[in-house]
């Protein structure tokens, strides 16, 4: 499912002419929501018994919010991802 930010950028693109620092930031969130999808559909395919959550915000009492993107247990093992998806050099 789409982030609520970006369903609204594209919401607005559709309706009026961006400028180039808003097409920009739309093209950040399109561009990082794909590099999760593709991961997630990557790790869809394990074969072993695991449980996968993603999307996880955390809202610390002495500190700003904190987003996981993929937080993946299988048997006695915790691995946290944080989803890149660069372009370019």
């Amino acid at each position: 499912m789409k982030p609520v930010t970006l369903l609204m950028m594209e919401a607005l693109n559709e309706r009026m002419n961006l400028d180039a620092e808003e097409k920009r930031y739309l093209g950040n969130l399109l561009k990082g929501f794909n590099g999760e999808f593709a991961f997630s559909e990557r790790l869809g395919d394990l074969k072993c018994e695991h449980i996968l959550l993603k999307d996880l915000i955390f809202d610390p009492k002495y500190s700003g919010q904190i987003q996981l993107d993929a937080l993946l247990f299988i048997k006695d093992c915790v691995i946290i991802y944080e989803v890149k998806n660069y372009s370019g050099d």
